[in-house]
């Protein structure tokens, strides 16, 4: 009866919906950073999320640590760099870096189903991008933390070399904020001199000594080559920084006659030789 077709029995249905399924979750990551080499090491990583329905408990928890391990690398390592001339630089596993079992924490899975979807029988959401979708932000923010500099990673991967970057701008940062405290307000070419390492007494007590050894006239600084303007000369003080108490004022300085702002006023304070 059946002739040369082998006896079985087969069904097909098919189920469509008009929404997705949404599942959530939460991350949360703790990072320790090296000031020394720049680099990132994770140490913990937990990952929660509400799948609905679990169908199968082990593949789901594998997809979900998985998704994570993808997403580590290329938070803290994997990038396709090319050079100026489009040449891929990343063309090799020796260039193009995979986090391996030693970057790679445990990772504590909490897999829930408090919430089934009602939009299919079964009750179930997707699991597979919970994994990867949250990890390098979470990397990100706690490198942020980590450094006292909020929203500095605004790039990813972070490799070692850019987390250098990022931590000495936030030393530069705190170096200035420190300052300004002290000093009650430094200017922004002040900044930059405390960036190079130059304290605002130290840049005070120069501009000092220089102004002594200048001979002023008609509102110019002559003596030097590039012959500044005393605008300009009060605006290198000014760049030290010096808007509070300060080692001595141009009104103090020998010949001076008189003195009206701050060494840092550059339209106001003029250094009048004696008529």
């Amino acid at each position: 009866m059946l002739g040369e077709r082998d006896p079985g029995l087969a069904a097909e249905g098919w189920f469509r919906t008009e929404h997705m399924t949404y599942p959530y979750g939460v991350q949360i990551g703790i990072v320790r950073i090296d000031a020394e080499t720049g680099e990132a090491t994770v140490e913990r990583f937990l990952l929660a999320y509400d799948i609905g329905r679990s169908i199968n408990p082990m593949l789901v928890e594998g997809q979900l640590v998985g998704g994570f391990v993808q997403g580590l690398g290329g938070a803290l390592c994997e990038e396709f760099r090319y050079d100026e001339y489009g040449q891929p630089l990343s063309a090799t596993l020796a260039d193009y870096a995979l986090p391996t079992a030693r970057e790679v924490p445990a990772v504590e899975v909490l897999v829930t189903e408090d919430a089934p979807s009602p939009l299919n029988p079964l009750g179930i959401k997707s699991v597979g991008e919970g994994g990867i979708n949250g990890v390098g932000a979470v990397i990100a923010a706690a490198i942020d933390d980590a450094i006292g500099l909020p929203g500095a990673v605004t790039r990813l991967p972070v490799t070692p070399q850019r987390l250098r970057t990022l931590i000495n701008a936030a030393a530069q940062r705190k170096r200035c904020a420190a300052a300004d405290e002290k000093w009650g307000g430094v200017s922004e070419p002040g900044k930059k001199l405390i960036r190079n390492g130059r304290s605002p007494a130290g840049a005070i007590a120069d501009l000092a000594e220089a102004v002594d050894r200048c001979r002023l006239h008609r509102g110019r600084v002559l003596g030097r080559p590039d012959h500044l303007p005393l605008g300009r000369a009060a605006g290198a003080g000014n760049a030290a920084g010096i808007r509070a108490a300060r080692p001595r004022s141009p009104a103090e300085l020998p010949g001076a006659r008189r003195c009206s702002g701050s060494v840092g006023g550059a339209s106001r304070g003029q250094r009048h030789p004696p008529r």
